[in-house]
């Protein structure tokens, strides 16, 4: 198995009307590549091209290497869990699984967003089926096999 490999740029010829541009990634694994969006727009002052990275210590250089890293890190675990299934992975599968990680873990936090505050209101059923349906979607995301459900 040959090195993944992650690298961040700018589309440049795609400048939106605030002055940033948006920040795409490639992922090389061997001879194999492919180019996604990293749903990321930076200020063309702020980005280095030698490190593929925001430079400074702005709030906005920090969320933006933050966002980044996040990205980097879901495709490396991406990567590892399809090493589990097969020797020899391409960038394509890598970047096919990124993604079905990635949605997930979106969903995986919006379901929070409702789960929280049906903790504190009053409709206690309406908690227990929010609590059930996010771990049964867990369950689903980690793929465990069982996990206690509420009864």
């Amino acid at each position: 198995m040959t090195e993944v490999k992650v690298n961040f740029y700018l589309k440049r010829n795609e400048e939106k009307a605030d002055g940033t541009v948006p920040v795409l990634g490639r992922i090389r694994i061997g001879k194999s590549m492919v180019q996604f969006s990293a749903k990321v727009s930076v200020p063309v002052s702020l980005w280095d091209t030698n490190s593929g990275r925001a430079l400074g210590k702005s709030k906005a250089a920090i969320s933006i290497n933050a966002s980044l890293d996040k990205i980097c890190v879901a495709i490396h675990s991406a990567c590892k869990d399809l090493l589990v299934k097969k020797e020899n992975v391409s960038a394509g599968e890598v970047k096919s699984a990124f993604y079905y990680y990635w949605n997930k873990l979106f969903m995986c936090s919006f379901l929070m967003s409702i789960y929280i505050p049906a903790y504190f209101c009053q409709n206690s059923q309406l908690f227990i089926r929010i609590s059930k349906f996010i771990l049964y979607f867990y369950a689903e995301f980690k793929h465990v096999n069982s996990l206690p459900m509420i009864q």
